[in-house]
């Protein structure tokens, strides 16, 4: 049951489906996501999501391995890969920790090179 919601994750995510997003987590989710304040309830985390988005053409967050613990957590690791409004290509890997309640998403955790990213987005794109 969690794994498909982590499907669901990615793919309302990726989609950017921000009504059905939002029905994936419990009442008072919590969401710490890097480089900024942790975010509380459906509401405010799919509206955190929906603006992280803004600057990109286009993005895709592809999962590439995942781990369920005994405790009936997920970790998966991530590629995303996109493209900003400005043109610059950018790919990066992540972390993503996922607790559970009632099979919906509890608590979310993400983990990835800040420093790295900012430097990724300071590059100007190529000339083609």
């Amino acid at each position: 049951m969690s794994q498909d919601t982590v499907d669901r994750y990615f793919a309302t995510m990726n989609g950017e489906q921000w009504d059905e997003f939002a029905t994936l987590w419990t009442e008072d989710a919590l969401l710490t996501p890097v480089g900024a304040r942790p975010r509380t309830g459906p509401k405010e985390i799919t509206a955190f999501y929906s603006g992280l988005f803004t600057p990109w053409q286009t993005h895709w967050d592809q999962p590439t391995r995942t781990h369920v613990a005994d405790d009936g957590s997920i970790a998966t690791a991530v590629t995303f890969t996109g493209r900003t409004t400005r043109g610059l290509e950018v790919s990066f890997d992540a972390v993503d920790l996922f607790e559970f309640q009632g099979g919906l998403i509890s608590r979310l955790s993400n983990f990835y090179d800040l420093l790295h990213v900012r430097r990724l987005l300071e590059t100007e794109p190529a000339t083609r």
